[in-house]
C-alpha cells in the first residue's frame, strides 16, 4: 500500500477536509504550527517558523524517500485544525509510522486529536498497515498519556524518544 491508498482511506473516514501540504501551499497551515509553541520549544528549542514547516515537509528518516510520506493539513470550515505526517511502510513493509499529529492550539481539548487518531487507525487497518508506531519526545508527558489512551503501548526508548506501538 502507498500514501495514495492511505490518503484515499483517510478521505473516506475523516470528518475534515484533508489536503496534502507541499512547498507550494505550506503557508496555509502556519497557524497550526504557530499555536503550538510549547511543543516546538520542547522538540527543537525554538518556536516554529516557515523554515520549520518546510523541514517537516522534506524530512524523513535515513533511507526513506520523503516522497512516499503523506504530509497533510486538515481543515474544518476553511480553518486549519491539524497537521498529519504519515510514513507508509516504515519501519518495514506493511507498517505505518505516525511522524506528527499536531492540533491547532486554539482547538486543544475539543477531541480533535482523538477523532483524527481514530480515523488514522481505521484508514491504516483498511490499507493493511499494522502495526502503527510513533515517537514521543522524552519530556512530552501529555502526549505519552494521550497515546496510551488511544491504545498505544510503549515499546522502547531510543535517543530520548519513547517509541509507542499499536498492534
Amino acid at each position: 500500500m502507498t500514501k495514495q491508498d492511505l490518503y484515499g482511506e483517510l478521505c473516506k473516514v475523516l470528518d475534515y477536509d484533508i489536503i496534502p501540504i507541499t512547498e507550494d501551499n505550506f503557508t496555509d497551515i502556519h497557524e497550526v504550527f504557530d499555536t503550538n509553541p510549547n511543543y516546538f520549544m520542547a522538540a527543537g528549542g525554538k518556536i516554529a517558523d516557515g523554515d520549520t514547516i518546510l523541514r517537516c515537509i522534506k524530512s524523513s528518516p535515513p533511507d526513506y524517500d520523503a516522497g512516499k510520506k503523506l504530509f497533510a493539513g486538515l481543515w474544518c470550515d476553511k480553518q486549519p485544525i491539524a497537521v498529519l505526517d504519515l510514513f507508509p511502510n516504515l519501519p518495514g513493509e506493511g507498517e505505518l509510522w505516525l511522524g506528527l499529529l499536531l492540533v491547532n492550539g486554539v482547538m486543544h481539548g475539543q477531541k480533535i486529536g482523538t477523532k483524527v487518531t481514530r480515523s488514522v487507525i481505521t484508514a491504516a487497518d483498511a490499507c493493511g498497515f499494522k502495526p502503527i508506531r510513533l515517537g514521543v519526545i522524552q519530556n512530552n508527558i501529555n502526549a505519552a498519556i494521550f497515546w496510551q489512551k488511544m491504545g498505544f503501548t510503549q515499546e522502547r526508548i531510543a535517543d530520548d524518544i519513547h517509541v509507542f506501538i499499536r498492534k
